[in-house]
C-alpha cells in the first residue's frame, strides 16, 4: 500500500488506526484477488501461491482483525454484496451486449462501498460519509483514470 493511500484511510476513518488497518488489509486482499484473475503470465504454481496468500490474508488477517471482529455484523453484508457484484462483473464483462459490459466496468468497484461504511462506524455522519464516497471515487477513478474502452481492450 502506498503512503498516500494509507493517509487517506486514516483520514476517512477519522484517525481510527484499527479501522484504517482493516481497510489496508482489505485493499491488499482485493489487489491480490485482482492479480490472480488478471495476471496471465503466472503459471499454476504462481497462481496457487497467490491464492494461498489470499486465503491466509482473508482468514487470519481480516478474519482476526480487531476492527472487523468488533463490527462484523455491519461489515459482513457490505463485504458480501461487494464480492457478489465483483463476481457478477466478471460474468457481465464477457457479455455480447456493450451495455452489460459497461455495467461490469462499474460493478467491479462495488467493494468500495465498504470505505464510507467504515467511516460511519468511526463516527462520520451520513453527509460526511457521502463526501467520503465522492472522494473515494475521485481518488480511484479520476486520476489516473482507466477508461471503459481501455479496460475492455485489456480483456480481449
Amino acid at each position: 500500500m502506498q503512503e498516500e493511500e494509507w493517509k487517506n484511510f486514516q483520514r476517512w476513518c477519522r484517525g481510527n488506526e484499527q479501522a484504517a488497518t482493516f481497510l489496508g488489509k482489505f485493499a491488499l486482499a482485493l489487489q491480490r484477488a485482482d492479480d490472480i484473475v488478471d495476471e496471465e503470465s503466472w503459471d499454476v504454481e504462481q497462481r496457487g501461491k497467490q491464492m494461498a496468500k489470499l486465503i491466509y490474508e482473508l482468514l487470519f488477517g481480516i478474519g482476526n482483525d480487531p476492527f472487523y471482529t468488533q463490527h462484523k455484523q455491519a461489515l459482513t453484508p457490505a463485504l458480501i454484496n461487494g464480492l457478489l457484484y465483483w463476481d457478477v462483473s466478471n460474468t457481465l464483462a464477457n457479455s455480447p451486449h456493450r451495455e452489460s459490459r459497461m455495467f461490469a466496468f462499474v460493478l467491479r468497484e462495488a467493494v468500495e462501498q465498504v470505505i464510507p461504511l467504515v467511516a460511519m462506524l468511526c463516527g462520520a455522519s451520513y453527509n460526511e460519509a457521502r463526501d467520503i464516497a465522492l472522494e473515494v471515487h475521485r481518488v480511484y477513478h479520476e486520476s489516473p483514470v482507466e477508461s471503459f474502452d481501455s479496460w475492455e481492450g485489456e480483456r480481449k
